[in-house]
């Protein structure tokens, strides 16, 4: 235990009030953390306003100590994704987008190599000699089409909005006839 003990520790940040790895799948291999599940503990909860949203963001973070763990996480399939090693990367992605992006994930990392590549084709991605690679593209790719797409159902037939001089937003709709 002493070699693998680090003497500065590192902390990771997740978008999520309770966040948890129990294992990574890749290309169908399931590997564990060498000492167990690593549970993330809450940290902050702040409002976001975006335009005329308001979101609420949950961060937890977890304290690593360990060489092995440090490089499981740093390996892990979700890392820069669901979870940051710094805590301004972390806050400066919007997490909706952090969310669509791990929806994305987890159903690109069920691919085999040559199922990423046939769908890299089929999405128009570069086929190149790295999977880990085209994964990632296909990765963001679905996730800004379901921004795109949940925009659209949301915002779909919102055409102009203004505001009037005592501080409201008017939105101008379209009435399909």
């Amino acid at each position: 235990m002493e070699e693998d003990w680090l003497e500065q520790p590192v902390v990771f940040f997740a978008f999520s009030l309770n966040f948890s790895i129990h294992g990574d799948k890749r290309r169908g291999m399931e590997s564990l953390p060498p000492h167990g599940a690593i549970k993330f503990k809450p940290l902050v909860r702040t409002r976001r306003k975006k335009g005329r949203d308001v979101q609420v963001v949950s961060v937890s973070s977890v304290k690593v100590q360990s060489q092995s763990e440090l490089d499981y996480l740093r390996t892990h399939s979700q890392y820069g994704i669901a979870f940051y090693e710094n805590m301004e990367s972390a806050m400066n992605v919007d997490s909706t987008w952090a969310q669509k992006m791990v929806e994305a994930q987890q159903s690109i990392s069920k691919l085999s190599d040559m199922q990423i590549i046939a769908r890299a084709k089929q999405e128009g991605v570069t086929i190149n000699q790295s999977p880990e690679a085209m994964r990632r593209q296909l990765v963001e790719l679905t996730a800004k089409r379901s921004i795109n797409q949940q925009d659209r159902m949301l915002y779909g037939n919102l055409r102009n909005s203004t505001m009037d001089q005592q501080g409201r937003i008017v939105t101008e709709k379209t009435i399909n006839n």
